[in-house]
């Protein structure tokens, strides 16, 4: 049976060490828990800055800070393959070598968009002649621990993927197969890429379980939204059915995050004063005190 994996930017979560002293008073503070030994999940980091040597420096300091065990990231094809059969590896390789050198565990994201030109151009069996030898080239950089095909599919398939939800299907189980011919304890689980917020009011809503989202701000929908969004709601729950019962995956990505997205705030170890002046860098820096969204790499007992 499969089972959902949490890898949800959800939590607000400080990882704290306690700090010596304190002075010989009496009505002195008690020491602060040790938050980092108390989360029985494991904590990452989704989409740190890793462009360059200084962003990649930066983040793994930020992640020892952060108590972090993981970290996410994502590829576009176009950028690995621009011309057919001709790759560009280096670029990821220096990710991969950057988070593996600090003991990071990686979840790798083969992106919905930034397909590249060649391909739409192919037929139906080479573009998955096509897909099948990027995987398999791609699974040869290096270990990761798990990977998935798709970011939040729940939207991404309409607005950037360059086929429907059957291509979609038998892409994915493309990526499971090539994942199960490797052997070894490197060998990494496949996600089946993520059901997004709005995905699951959707999803709620067709099942009837739906009366209101309310957010600080009020009502994010009304009855007459929920009423005439009904039809398609059904809709998209019959899709999320198909893929979920005709794909090949070890885990479900599931997010959770509402808008503004949840920061994870650390003082798990001293730190000096850093920025990333990357201009979408998720992780900042203010002090000793460092902001990152989270995300969980632990499994739940939901049954699929």
């Amino acid at each position: 049976m499969k089972r959902a994996r949490l890898l949800s930017m959800v939590l607000l979560i400080g990882c704290s060490r306690a700090s010596g002293g304190g002075g010989d008073h009496a009505s002195a503070s008690p020491p602060e828990p040790d938050l980092e030994a108390a989360v029985s999940v494991p904590l990452g980091v989704a989409f740190p800055p890793s462009g360059n040597d200084e962003q990649r420096a930066f983040t793994a300091d930020a992640l020892r800070t952060l108590c972090a065990k993981g970290v996410r990231f994502a590829q576009p094809w176009s950028t690995r393959e621009p011309e057919r059969g001709a790759y560009r590896w280096r670029p990821l390789d220096r990710r991969l070598s950057a988070f593996a050198a600090e003991g990071q565990d990686v979840m790798l994201t083969l992106e919905l968009r930034g397909w590249p030109a060649w391909y739409t151009a192919l037929t139906e069996k080479e573009r998955r002649s096509s897909f099948r030898s990027y995987v398999r080239a791609l699974l040869d950089r290096g270990p990761v621990a798990s990977i998935q095909f798709g970011n939040e599919w729940t939207w991404e398939l309409e607005r950037f993927f360059p086929g429907d939800v059957a291509d979609y299907i038998d892409l994915t189980n493309i990526l499971y197969d090539e994942v199960q011919r490797r052997s070894g304890p490197h060998r990494p689980r496949v996600v089946l890429g993520s059901l997004s917020i709005g995905g699951l009011h959707a999803l709620a809503l067709a099942r009837g379980r739906l009366d209101g989202v309310v957010f600080e701000g009020g009502a994010l929908y009304s009855e007459a939204d929920i009423a005439a969004a009904r039809r398609q709601s059904e809709a998209y729950l019959a899709r999320v059915t198909r893929i979920f019962r005709e794909s090949r995956y070890d885990d479900v990505d599931i997010h959770l995050h509402p808008r503004p997205q949840p920061l994870m705030v650390s003082r798990c170890s001293p730190t000096t004063s850093t920025t990333s002046r990357r201009g979408r860098a998720w992780l900042l820096r203010a002090g000793s005190i460092v902001l990152g969204v989270p995300y969980f790499l632990g499994r739940s007992n939901l049954p699929i």
